[in-house]
């Protein structure tokens, strides 16, 4: 699963994925089976460096201060 972008607060984490690959879902799969709260909604059309490309957007909401989401399998900044 390549994420293409990470932002992480105090108590959330926000992913983006090409919409295309479908790697938010699985994601989101994951992260749930693991006990996170996950909302998953779609961000549109982003201009990269590699053209216009659609992505969605994961928010992976930590329950206390001691849950530390998992890393990505792959991060790779456009």
């Amino acid at each position: 699963m390549i994420c293409y972008g990470l932002t992480r607060t105090r108590n959330s984490q926000q992913e983006w994925y090409e919409t295309a690959s479908r790697h938010a879902g699985k994601r989101a799969r994951l992260l749930r089976k693991l006990g996170f709260k996950v909302t998953v909604s779609a961000m549109g059309d982003q201009v990269t460096n590699v053209g216009r490309v659609r992505m969605t957007i994961l928010t992976v909401h930590q329950l206390g201060y001691d849950d530390e989401v998992p890393a990505p399998e792959r991060l790779e900044r456009v």
